[in-house]
């Protein structure tokens, strides 16, 4: 089924596939691993040797920082080279290799149904940072840093958006159709951390009378507040729902501290959704870290064209790559396989200044004026203030007929100002 992404400004629109994809179950285990412990600037500190044997879930490298988590073994098996991995769509990831051997101590146990309802605070935090948890958006920070920090301001409104932001990634919306009352109880087990006074609860269509009861049961310790917004992208301006100091969370976030709670999973593999004309079989697999993208396409039913390339996380805000070899990591939430020569239609031109980045930017910024001072080297107050204005909805390159990566640019300018 095509459904058109609307852009909330001018009207501008892109079309995606939505597919029906029922959750398939785990993904075949890896033979051999490659377990990313350092992305760009998230870095963990290899506490492992070659030859040696770890168990699975047991700790490999530890947190080097604020910004990481301690990464575990997804499965049992013995130590191999520490290796440095080109991505092929502007990433550089540092991989411990684990190869598979020995006896599972999670997989096939009985699953744990833990009551967390009178657990405290200091716990739960606890529990999810000992299982290493992340916001699933970017800048994909630890979940219980971000946490603590939201208990230190004394944030007690809670937001819950239902609905994918970026409607050509679309995992987001899979694992609500998938396991909507799981992730309400690890948005309500978040609500619980914080104490909410409100939990606001987004949504796009309108919730039958049933689930609207269901969801306030759930949340009978706080205030539940349903807000209907227009199905456009990028559906609101967050800058301007800052009334109160707020955390947000994302579906598959929500998924990840059910499971770390309620059924004590650690974060050693992630829900992706794959998908793409290219590809025969479109799935939702659970999938350890480390398994080889190449052999979830196997999984899949192979390619159905001769050539094929990845979008990695969306059209809108994803990235472009062709490297099959590429491990699984926790940023990655989709994977596109589309004919290449789709891809190589769209070659880059010259700026053609025709103002469709301005008139579609939800900021009211302009997106051309910003790259080229950027290019120049001349970062004003004016260029500095629509830097620190950009919401990285990447509307810009979206709609741009040159096919400049304009967010991109911008993006780089906002992370090498700190902004």
């Amino acid at each position: 089924m095509k459904e058109i992404i609307h852009f909330r400004k001018n009207g501008e629109a892109v079309s995606v596939l939505r597919t029906n994809v029922p959750f398939s179950g785990n993904a075949f285990l890896p033979k051999k691993a490659l377990v990313p412990i350092a992305i760009d600037r998230i870095k963990a500190i290899p506490v492992v040797t070659y030859g040696q044997y770890v168990k699975e879930g047991e700790i490999i490298a530890r947190a080097a920082d604020k910004n990481s988590t301690n990464i575990r073994s997804p499965i049992p098996g013995i130590i191999g080279d520490v290796c440095t991995f080109q991505t092929g769509y502007g990433s550089t990831m540092q991989c411990v290799s684990v190869f598979l051997e020995g006896r599972f101590n999670m997989l096939g146990k009985r699953e744990s149904n833990y009551t967390w309802r009178n657990t405290g605070v200091v716990s739960l935090l606890h529990i999810i940072d000992e299982k290493g948890l992340i916001v699933t958006k970017k800048p994909f920070t630890p979940l219980a840093t971000a946490l603590r920090e939201a208990v230190r301001l004394d944030v007690r409104h809670l937001r819950f958006t239902m609905f994918d932001f970026d409607e050509s990634c679309g995992l987001e919306y899979e694992i609500l159709k998938n396991f909507l009352f799981e992730v309400l109880e690890g948005v309500s087990i978040v609500a619980r951390i914080l104490e909410c006074s409100c939990v606001e609860i987004f949504i796009t269509k309108k919730l039958s009378k049933e689930t609207i009861e269901k969801i306030t049961q759930l949340f009978d310790f706080t205030e539940v507040v349903f807000t209907r917004v227009k199905n456009t992208y990028p559906f609101y301006d967050l800058t301007k729902r800052k009334a109160e100091p707020t955390f947000s969370i994302l579906p598959s976030t929500a998924i990840y501290v059910y499971e770390a709670i309620v059924k004590d999973r650690p974060f050693v593999g992630s829900y992706i959704l794959l998908s793409g004309k290219a590809l025969k079989n479109k799935q939702l697999l659970k999938v350890r870290f480390g398994t080889i993208i190449g052999n979830l396409l196997e999984e899949c039913g192979g390619l159905q064209v001769s050539r094929a390339s990845l979008i990695i996380n969306g059209f809108l805000n994803g990235a472009v790559g062709e490297n099959f070899d590429t491990p699984i990591h926790c940023m990655m939430k989709s994977i596109t396989v589309i004919p290449t020569h789709e891809i190589e239609k769209f070659f880059m031109h010259p700026c053609a200044h025709c103002g469709r980045c301005a008139n579609a930017c939800p900021m009211n910024l302009d997106p051309s004026l910003m790259i080229t001072k950027i290019r120049q080297g001349d970062f004003n107050e004016e260029v500095l203030m629509q830097l620190r204005a950009c919401i990285n909805c990447n509307v810009c390159s979206s709609c741009c007929p040159s096919r400049l990566p304009i967010a991109d640019i911008i993006a780089k300018a906002k992370e090498e100002k700190y902004l």
